[in-house]
């Protein structure tokens, strides 16, 4: 399954796109491929580029704390976050 995610987001940002929302409200566990697949999306986006992750269950939140994945990604309560992002990255102020 990690492996069928990583391929969507690498295509994604093979198709140029450089500011995703990742809905993780369904995903009840991560495990260690998991958070690899997001890792490696997040350095073939570059430094240009970012990765929100939005809708976390507790325990993927809690792991993605745990491991420090907060530090890399942004995380959000809810996907409409890209707007943020979207701002953030042009520099418009909300």
């Amino acid at each position: 399954m990690a492996q069928d995610f990583k391929t969507v987001l690498l295509s994604a940002i093979a198709d140029g796109c450089q500011c995703l929302v990742v809905d993780l409200s369904r995903i009840e566990f991560m495990d260690s491929a998991g958070l690899g697949a997001l890792v490696f999306c997040r350095q073939r986006i570059g430094h240009g580029g970012r990765i929100c992750l939005s809708g976390a269950q507790l325990e993927v939140a809690t792991l993605l704390r745990l491991t420090h994945i907060d530090k890399v990604f942004r995380l959000c309560e809810r996907p409409e976050c890209v707007l943020d992002m979207i701002f953030e990255s042009t520099g418009v102020t909300t």
